[in-house]
């Protein structure tokens, strides 16, 4: 083969090299772009559930508020009715259960005596 010859077949195989790796880079960009698109679907998923949650924390938090209201509104009307009786009986327990469906709470409960 004469010089002119290797030369085109040196550069024909320089530029081979540089095409697989161009590929191979590619390969790699591509996959990793595949990657942050899932990523990025799971985070805006993530993003609207905490949404949710957040939405469904500020309810819970006001049905909470709004029973606790209630039963400081039973403990105060069932004081007042502990005090309309004379202050109730020394030594006996009082207090008054609330039934809600699943459980029973206690609203208020104390030991009295008389001094």
């Amino acid at each position: 083969m004469d010089a002119e010859h290797e030369d085109a077949a040196r550069w024909l195989e320089q530029g081979r090299r540089f095409l697989g790796r161009w590929q191979e880079e590619l390969d790699a960009l591509i996959a990793e772009n595949e990657r942050l698109r899932a990523d990025s679907e799971r985070l805006a998923a993530l993003a609207i559930e905490n949404t949710r949650l957040r939405e469904e924390t500020a309810r819970l938090q006001a049905e909470r508020e709004e029973l606790l209201a209630a039963f400081s509104r039973m403990a105060d009307l069932v004081e007042q009715v502990r005090q309309s009786r004379g202050g109730g009986v020394a030594g006996k327990r009082w207090g008054v259960y609330v039934e809600l469906p699943g459980f029973v709470v206690a609203v208020a409960c104390a030991e009295r005596s008389e001094s």
